[in-house]
């Protein structure tokens, strides 16, 4: 599995080199032309998920690592069975 993770998602590396190869990209470099053999990607929210970036691209997972998802057009997603998850409750003290 090849994953694109953002720079900005703290021990991204770490995180997910356990599920494949992970290749780290600044947040505003990610595009279409980077993810044309991505698997999944994630992201934070200086990222806009939308059809834009996806269209013939063979991703099928987004995860991002925030609580909330309005850079995320998950409908989108859904109708194109692309699995997402996002890191509810994360912002709030334990």
């Amino acid at each position: 599995m090849k994953i694109v993770c953002a720079s900005s998602v703290l021990l991204g590396v770490e995180a997910f080199s356990t599920l494949g190869t992970v290749l780290t990209v600044p947040d505003e470099a990610i595009s279409t032309n980077v993810l044309t053999d991505v698997d999944a990607l994630i992201i934070r929210s200086k990222t806009t998920v939308d059809e834009n970036l996806l269209k013939d691209t063979p991703v099928a997972f987004v995860g991002t690592a925030t609580a909330g998802i309005d850079h995320m057009d998950v409908p989108y997603l859904e109708d194109r069975g692309i699995g997402w998850s996002c890191a509810a409750g994360s912002n709030a003290c334990s």
